[in-house]
């Protein structure tokens, strides 16, 4: 199934997928070679790391044949490894500069004593790992907004530990240096083996690793940003004038639907919505059925609509047939999503013109329309102050013919990323100004 969270936000390169995990390859296997012949086994990790780099890069590679269907597996392996590889990288730097102050002597120049070094570096990063790794697992697997956004902020809290305990680290290898240079040791100054030079190259991998994190940091937080707000909104006035919602996308592949608009309004005592369906060929009803029968099966325009800010549990559910025959319940659907299992149940409106419903349709066959002017019950809702409420909303279009029953093509105006409407964190932002 399709889903309406992109993967990529770009087209992604073969030629320098294929180049950096070749580069990669290359030299994580001069590491291995070196760790295995020099038995060098605390710079396993920083090996591991490179593999995930490879692999990585390889599955980017992959995916770059699929453009623009990526496949999910090989974008969650690449995102996934190539998100982790820095905390394996930083692990192996850490135990370096514990070796590097061992081998000098100089345990009594470090803010840390070299015993304490290495377990407090490894263990927050340890922890940056876990958590990034909980937050990349979370969006290989998210299907909304919220989870979305979730993982992105999971990430970006793993990816924030890792600057913190790497900053601090470069504060230490840095204080060390000067405190060794100022006041060498004995051991330093007779030493053959090339320590400055190390704490050099130490400094170089560390300023990479601290740009990469802070890079990855606000590529999280821009990507968490942008699907808070990749959701529609719509500021209502007071009727006569109007908003328009406009349904053109299908569910839940984002591909062209015939055009649907919908025009909201409000008084003291209703929303009101005029729907508009063009392009239309079919007008396909049962002409059996009548209110609150399940006419969703055929064609209907709908609205969904819920009083507050956050993803609802329960909201009203409206439709409206080419025959004029409606449809108004409330929805309950704990987990958001209708997931499969949970619990879902409606609960009908059973006398709606009572309770202040009111609904128009006209057919055209020589324009292809339909449209229909609904009213729906601010009582309903619990309104205190209309004017300046907030709402979440959606409304969809449903189109079939007698060739196609019961198969449908669905349209929404804030399209979820499954063929179900019951999903309400992909509903749109309503005020009512």
């Amino acid at each position: 199934m399709s889903s309406s969270y992109k993967l990529y936000d770009y087209d992604p390169s073969k030629t320098a997928a294929v180049c950096f995990a070749a580069a990669f390859a290359v030299t994580t296997g001069g590491h291995l070679f070196r760790t295995i012949r020099k038995r060098t086994w605390f710079f396993t990790p920083f090996v591991v790391g490179g593999l995930f780099e490879v692999l990585g890069y390889a599955a980017r590679a992959y995916n770059t044949a699929q453009t623009p269907n990526w496949g999910v597996g090989p974008y969650v392996m690449q995102s996934l490894l190539l998100l982790l590889a820095p905390s394996l990288f930083s692990a192996s730097i850490y135990m370096i500069l514990g070796r590097i102050i061992r081998l000098v002597n100089g345990g009594s120049r470090s803010l840390i004593r070299p015993s304490w070094l290495t377990k407090i570096f490894v263990t927050g990063d340890v922890l940056s790992f876990f958590v990034q790794s909980g937050g990349g697992g979370m969006l290989s697997q998210a299907k909304t907004p919220d989870t979305i956004s979730l993982g992105n902020h999971i990430v970006v809290l793993g990816l924030i530990i890792q600057l913190v305990f790497f900053g601090f680290f470069i504060i230490v290898a840095v204080v060390f240096h000067r405190r060794i240079t100022v006041s060498p040791t004995d051991l330093s100054l007779t030493i053959d083996a090339p320590w400055s030079r190390y704490l050099k190259v130490l400094y170089t991998v560390s300023v990479l690793v601290i740009v990469r994190s802070a890079y990855r940091t606000v590529e999280y937080i821009q990507a968490s940003a942008a699907t808070n707000a990749s959701l529609p909104s719509l500021e209502v006035p007071e009727c006569p004038d109007s908003a328009v919602a406009v349904v053109n996308q299908s569910v839940p592949d984002l591909t062209p639907f015939p055009m649907t608009t919908v025009n909201v309004c409000y008084d003291d005592t209703s929303i009101q919505l005029a729907f508009k369906a063009l392009n239309e060929t079919n007008w396909y009803v049962n002409a059996s059925q009548g209110t609150n029968d399940d006419i969703w099966e055929y064609e209907v325009m709908e609205a969904f609509l819920y009083h507050g800010e956050n993803d609802p549990t329960t909201y009203i559910e409206y439709e409206i047939s080419p025959a004029n025959v409606t449809y108004q319940a409330v929805v309950y659907n704990p987990t958001k999503v209708r997931a499969d299992g949970a619990p879902f149940d409606h609960f009908f409106v059973t006398e709606p013109y009572i309770d202040g419903f009111r609904a128009s349709t006209v057919t055209n066959r020589n324009t292809s329309t339909w449209e229909s002017n609904v009213k729906i019950p601010l009582a309903l809702f619990d309104v205190d102050q209309v004017k300046g409420s907030k709402w979440r909303m959606n409304f969809f279009r449903t189109i079939t013919s007698p060739s196609m029953y019961p198969n449908q093509t669905l349209g929404a105006w804030s399209p979820p990323d499954q063929a179900s409407f019951h999903m309400s964190p992909f509903f749109g932002h309503v005020v009512l100004v």
